[in-house]
């Protein structure tokens, strides 16, 4: 990062329309938390972004154009030169889900299970009033006072449902800058491809958010009816191991980065053998915790910090937590936070050839930027001391 920056992507093909080929590619840039400029255009699937500006978050989405329009932005990337000799920080966005709530069906109750998943809307969703609350196919509609099946509370009318915005690089850059760190983004898709090394990193911060392999029919568990937003993919498991044994250092956050291995309905074993052995955790709960609460518990980690808060709320600005994990420690890693209303863990950190950080909840989340801030530097801290 000598003050220049280098984008990189790659054309996706559209299966259902083989014309669908980009001409060129427009490239829209975002400084600091300020709003997108009207874009750039360039003519291949790379650029080189020169001179910028040390202490500056840098954010960039590139969509792409032919004669019949442009596409959807892609995601969200960010990066941050500072002025210090410090190594940069990669950060992998894992966390590209996009779905509708959990579905149950049988014989008699059918409707959206919330309660198991609210599924993630992709940026907002102006169509969910609340929860359905009344499941039983054989209640009738007789009126509006009387719904019957399908019926649901109405304490969400009229508000919008933040969901996933594709730009959490820029709030776990936002604190890893805090930490006098540079920092660098890529999607974990260019990781896959080895466009990235993660060896060339001595830090990386993993972000999953609301990742999970996502049910599509309810009847059927079979593979060709899962939408893969798998956790860790076998080639993510495989770079990441290879990583950790060659030293590196690892922070992962999210809220089903146990549930979504351990409770997968499968024979496959090595996923779990992954988790508890070179990530160091285990499942103990999911749907740990409902107010969001976390105090730390070990004295090598967030010194008097007693009330950490994430989001379990709808709002317009901040996807909500529904079902945060419950982690604890295998092979040697420890307990450094844990859940307010039970006391059940919920972050385990082990440090010996190789370290990691676990949140069984998504650091994003985290609503007070302070404290963000203050655990980003715990976390970096704890890896690299």
């Amino acid at each position: 990062m000598n003050g220049n920056v280098k984008l990189k992507w790659k054309p996706v093909d559209d299966a259902l329309e083989p014309t669908a080929k980009p001409d060129k590619y427009i490239i829209y840039t975002r400084i600091n938390n300020g709003s997108f400029d009207n874009g750039k255009i360039v003519n291949e699937p790379n650029a080189v972004i020169t001179n910028i500006s040390p202490g500056v978050i840098y954010s960039y989405k590139v969509t792409s154009v032919n004669k019949g329009g442009e596409s959807f932005p892609s995601e969200i990337l960010s990066v941050c030169r500072m002025d210090n000799n410090k190594k940069p920080v990669l950060i992998i966005n894992g966390f590209y889900r996009v779905s509708g709530p959990a579905i149950l069906e049988d014989s008699k109750y059918n409707g959206f299970f919330n309660t198991v998943d609210p599924g993630i809307p992709d940026k907002y969703d102006l169509s969910f009033s609340g929860n359905q609350y009344d499941f039983d196919s054989t209640h009738q509609f007789i009126s509006n006072d009387e719904p019957g099946w399908g019926a649901s509370y109405s304490d969400n009318e009229a508000k919008i449902v933040a969901g996933n915005t594709f730009d959490y690089p820029y709030v776990h850059g936002s604190s890893i800058k805090e930490s006098g760190y540079s920092f660098v983004s890529a999607g974990d898709g260019a990781v896959e491809d080895s466009s990235v090394d993660l060896s060339n990193y001595k830090f990386v911060d993993l972000i999953l958010g609301e990742q999970k392999i996502t049910n599509v029919s309810p009847k059927k568990l079979d593979d060709s009816e899962l939408v893969n937003y798998r956790t860790y993919t076998k080639k993510i498991q495989r770079i990441i191991d290879n990583y950790t044994q060659s030293g590196g250092n690892l922070f992962i956050s999210g809220s089903y980065v146990a549930s979504d291995i351990f409770n997968s309905n499968k024979t496959d074993t090595t996923d779990i053998i992954f988790a508890t052995t070179i990530l160091k955790y285990k499942l103990d709960a999911d749907h740990a915790s409902k107010s969001g609460e976390v105090y730390s518990v070990n004295s090598d980690f967030i010194h008097g910090f007693n009330h950490i808060l994430f989001n379990t709320n709808f709002n317009d600005s901040l996807y909500a937590v529904q079902a945060a994990d419950a982690i604890s420690g295998t092979g040697g890693s420890k307990v450094i936070l844990r859940y307010n209303e039970n006391g059940f863990p919920a972050a385990i950190a082990y440090k010996a050839k190789y370290g990691v950080i676990v949140f069984g909840f998504p650091f994003e989340t985290i609503m007070n930027e302070t404290v963000r801030n203050e655990m980003m530097k715990e976390v970096i801290n704890f890896l690299l001391k």
